[in-house]
């Protein structure tokens, strides 16, 4: 994902006639896209987004913000 003439975001809300689309950057080589219907908000396809991130990646010890700019909760055993 990158955009022209400014910094480039980590994540961007698309909305069309009948979807709405939400795109993460989830590092420099991988984006994570989720197409819902329209009537998804954008807060659950973001809350969405990091549950399944939060499977993927480990979640940092100390519960920071990693890299990606999503936080995550470190995991509960």
């Amino acid at each position: 994902m990158e955009t022209l003439g400014s910094p480039t975001p980590t994540s961007a809300a698309i909305e069309t006639d009948e979807r709405r689309i939400f795109a993460i950057r989830v590092d420099s080589q991988a984006l994570l896209v989720l197409i819902g219907p329209k009537a998804s908000a954008e807060g659950y396809l973001r809350h969405t987004a990091r549950q399944i991130l939060s499977r993927l990646t480990p979640a940092p010890a100390n519960g920071r913000v990693p890299h990606d700019g999503i936080p995550v909760a470190p995991q509960r055993r």
